[in-house]
Order: structure tokens, then sequence, then C-alpha cells
């Protein structure tokens, strides 16, 4: 802005005419005005990236809590498998209830760590 005042000021003492000046001025403006709207639209767009990730961060670490909470180290077979059956679109294996408590906290973690990737 400095600059652009800077460089009114010099025509105006060279002797340009004042619809020139005006028409600088009016640029100028216009040019300023598009950098302050280009400038707000970066800054919300930061602020909504680290709302994001933020988030997904919190979503991971909750699912993380849970697994090492509740997840049966003995029961990962059938948890593979009910995995499994639902990446292939194929029945659903029979499984312990608390193979399917398993599932659920895996299919949380990894709902969590996709959100994560595609931030």
């Amino acid at each position: 802005a400095e600059l652009a005042i800077a460089s009114l000021l010099s025509r105006v003492s060279l002797g340009a005419s004042q619809e020139d000046v005006m028409s600088r001025l009016r640029q100028d403006s216009e040019r300023l005005l598009l950098n302050s709207r280009h400038s707000q639209l970066a800054a919300a767009a930061l602020h909504e990236r680290f709302l994001i990730e933020r988030v997904s961060a919190d979503c991971t670490a909750a699912a993380r809590q849970l697994e090492d909470l509740f997840l049966k180290s003995g029961e990962t077979d059938e948890c593979d498998a009910v995995l499994n059956a639902l990446d292939e679109g194929v029945p659903l294996p029979a499984v312990s209830a608390v193979s399917i408590a398993d599932v659920a906290l895996r299919w949380t973690r990894s709902l969590a760590d996709s959100v994560i990737c595609s931030a």
C-alpha cells in the first residue's frame, strides 16, 4: 500500500492527469482488495485443515485407547475373518460376541486412520 501511494505521489508531481491518478488508484485498491480476499481464503483453509487434523488425531487416540482396553489377543483370527469378509463383500462368518466387539474397535481405528490419510 505504501509503495502504491508513493507511486501515485510521484505521478502527481510529474504532472500526470487527475484521471490517470484516479485510474491507478482504483487499480491499486482493487489489487489490494483481491490480495486481502486471497489471504482470508488461505487463512480459512489453513484453519479448516488444522481442525480436521485435530479431530482425526482425537479419533485415532480414542480408538487406540478402546483397543488397548478391550481388544482380546486370542480373537484376532476371527476378527481378521470378519474384516476380510467386509472388504470382499461376502457373507460374514459366525464369530463370538467378543470378536464382534473387537471388529468394531478395529474398524473404528481403521476409519480414524483413513480420515487422517484423506485430510
